[in-house]
């Protein structure tokens, strides 16, 4: 069953740059109303899980959790960004890194060992996906291309908070990162 939620979560995934290309409103405006209904959708999930203890809830996610949340508003934000100034396969490949970028991270913070089977697949991922994209590697921008990597170090950052605090709840964090990222969006979009 986790094996159908993975395949499912990649192919929605694989979506996002496309259908952020086919709104029709500057990337803060987009990040702005895509965070307000994904908080909202979020807030009322954690409602449902938490039967009612939503804000305390939230309250609760501590230092790591709104870490974790920061990190996922920053990756977001700058992900619509990055699609305003380079291509979508420009910014997939460089924030197909984050997992690199992770297991640096969890060796370098939390000392993890990563085995080199693990190394060695994503590289293959990597090479490849950089293969598939290598078509448009001059169409990009230097502002994008920046902001797509910002998006691969932040989610890289969450993933390694989540593995060392494996309490905080995702759904609430997740909603409190949409409400950051909409504050963020607020005043430009």
């Amino acid at each position: 069953q986790s094996y159908g939620f993975r395949a499912a979560a990649a192919l929605f995934w694989s979506l996002g740059g496309l259908l952020a290309r086919l709104v029709a409103t500057d990337a803060w405006t987009t990040v702005f109303w895509r965070s307000v209904f994904a908080a909202l959708f979020l807030l009322g999930v954690t409602a449902m899980q938490e039967r009612g203890a939503t804000w305390a809830r939230i309250r609760g996610l501590g230092a790591a959790g709104v870490g974790m949340a920061l990190c996922f508003a920053t990756a977001s934000t700058c992900f619509i960004n990055a699609l305003a100034y380079t291509t979508v396969a420009n910014a997939l490949v460089i924030q197909s890194t984050s997992p690199f970028i992770a297991a640096l991270l969890g060796w370098g913070w939390m000392g993890e060992r990563v085995r080199r089977r693990s190394w060695l697949a994503m590289a293959a991922a990597l090479g490849g996906a950089a293969v598939m994209a290598s078509h448009s590697w001059g169409a990009g921008s230097i502002r994008g291309d920046g902001l797509a990597l910002v998006t691969a170090m932040a989610f890289a950052t969450a993933i390694v908070i989540v593995r060392q605090h494996r309490h905080v709840r995702m759904t609430a964090a997740a909603a409190l990162a949409n409400v950051f990222s909409a504050l963020f969006a607020l005043a430009p979009a």
